[in-house]
């Protein structure tokens, strides 16, 4: 079957390092961080998001895709119900 194939979590494919995008440098004045959210409500750390390219993402999710049922790539007999 073609749906078989073991597909690993963005967690399992992320390398330190690695960024979906690069922004450019900001051209605003920053404000400082407390101003904008009290610390108490703020995490103490970064969550732990994958660390990976914006290719790999795409790749990841579009191999995701070929293990749905989907006319495309199954036999679907369509209008077999009123038969």
């Amino acid at each position: 079957m073609r749906n078989t194939r073991a597909t690993q979590l963005l967690f399992e494919l992320s390398r330190p390092g690695r960024r979906g995008t690069h922004l450019p440098s900001c051209d605003v004045p920053e404000t400082p961080l407390d101003d904008l959210l009290p610390s108490d409500v703020r995490a103490a750390e970064p969550p732990p998001l994958p660390e990976l390219a914006e290719p790999d993402v795409v790749r990841h999710f579009t191999n995701l895709s070929t293990l749905n049922m989907s006319v495309d790539t199954h036999y679907y007999p369509l209008g077999s119900c009123t038969m």
